[in-house]
């Protein structure tokens, strides 16, 4: 995992509140928040609250360009699905989610394992019983399903917050995710 920091420039409206990464308008907040949240919907509304979080990031990425760079969509035609996968995992890294890095990208076969470093999903949420990073995971999901044009799924199969030094995330079709569940 590389160290090295670099400087970003964020600009901020303060008459109306906003700030800007780019043409991005983002929310700064402390990355153990994200766990805070998470423990607190899970506390509500009991072990839905990983399938919400998880299907409300998978649609998020599917549907929206916001955290895209312009650069990126741009040259969307010049890149292979593998190029356009490897650019949108940087994107992550970017936007200060995690340092993602693609441990095996198969457009032909239509899955993916995904390794992720500082995870900010699990950052905060130590000594969990199993993984926890339920957003990063549906986002993944849904830049997949947009990447190759049919529905498909993210499992994470290791997770820093219960006990990995990273985290690992497995995406496939959503029928062989099915038929894992229903141990076929």
């Amino acid at each position: 995992m590389n160290m090295e920091t670099e400087k970003i420039e964020l600009t901020h409206d303060p008459k109306r509140g906003e700030l800007f990464y780019g043409k991005n308008n983002v929310t700064l907040t402390a990355r153990g928040q994200l766990a805070w949240i998470q423990r607190e919907c899970e506390k509500a509304i009991g072990p839905a609250a990983s399938h919400i979080i998880y299907e409300s990031a998978r649609v998020y990425a599917h549907r929206t360009e916001s955290n895209i760079e312009q650069q990126v969509l741009n040259n969307l035609n010049k890149l292979s699905r593998e190029e356009i996968a490897l650019k949108l995992l940087e994107q992550f890294n970017k936007f200060g989610y995690c340092y993602a890095q693609a441990e095996e990208i198969d457009i032909e076969g239509k899955k993916a394992k995904i390794k992720v470093y500082n995870s900010a999903n699990a950052i905060g949420y130590m000594n969990a019983e199993k993984p926890v990073c339920h957003f990063i995971r549906g986002v993944i999901a849904g830049a997949a399903s947009e990447l190759l044009d049919e529905p498909m799924y993210c499992l994470e199969t290791r997770c820093t917050a219960s006990g990995g030094g990273y985290c690992l995330f497995e995406v496939m079709t959503s029928e062989i995710a099915e038929k894992k569940r229903l141990g076929e």
